[in-house]
């Protein structure tokens, strides 16, 4: 599936949009998120501070 998948996107990638699988699929924002990931710096510092006392 993941060769399968990886051609396609690589022929979406040079020019043809209709090898694009989910040209047709509707993405849903999901509730409640809004603007960039603001928790993504504190989940760093949190595996940071594992790797530290590890």
């Amino acid at each position: 599936m993941a060769t399968h998948m990886g051609k396609q996107m690589a022929e979406y990638m040079n020019g043809t949009p209709t090898a694009n699988p989910w040209r047709d699929l509707p993405f849903r924002r999901i509730p409640g998120h809004f603007g960039p990931p603001w928790f993504l710096p504190f989940a760093g510092a949190y595996y940071k501070f594992k790797d530290l006392i590890k």
